[in-house]
């Protein structure tokens, strides 16, 4: 394309390096997250359908949530949600575990990442660490989503895709 960007055929968005930054070989994580892991490539990853693909409202979040066509229990709408942070990743594990939350590493997930289970054995969060202060998050609205099988499959793939990524 000709402001540099390039659509993978499986529809995820390569945005090359910045230019104010001496690396040009590397593609970023960047805050249009929607824009980047669109609808077809979620899609594709996770074997759902979205009935609609919103990036968060707030300023101060770089987030996209994929509703899916299922409904939580509560009749609300279920999601999945890919949330880029600027935070200290280390900081991060440490206040997963303050609440009461298990971290550990899976290797199965081909790049630096951390997950964080529930008391009851059920994933709250994978994190996909992209630097010390950078990390994508990736979360749901509920194990009728995604089971944990799933959503650990999702990771699996999100980290192939992005394993390389800063």
């Amino acid at each position: 394309n000709a402001d540099g960007t390039v659509t993978d055929s499986d529809g995820f968005v390569r945005f090359p390096g910045e230019p104010t930054r001496p690396d040009q070989e590397h593609y970023y994580v960047i805050e249009d997250i929607c824009g980047q892991f669109t609808k077809p490539f979620m899609e594709q990853l996770s074997g759902k359908t979205f009935k609609s693909v919103e990036p968060a409202t707030s300023s101060t979040t770089y987030a996209c949530t994929y509703y899916t066509a299922t409904e939580a229990a509560d009749g609300r709408d279920a999601f999945i949600l890919l949330v880029l942070d600027y935070l200290n990743a280390e900081r991060q594990k440490a206040g997963q575990q303050v609440l009461g939350r298990t971290v550990s590493t899976n290797a199965s997930i081909p790049m630096d990442n951390f997950v964080a289970t529930q008391e009851n054995g059920t994933i709250n969060s994978i994190f996909f660490v992209l630097g010390p202060d950078k990390f994508l998050s990736l979360d749901r609205s509920s194990t009728s989503v995604l089971s944990d099988a799933d959503l650990l499959a999702l990771a699996v793939k999100l980290g192939t895709k992005i394993g390389d990524f800063k």
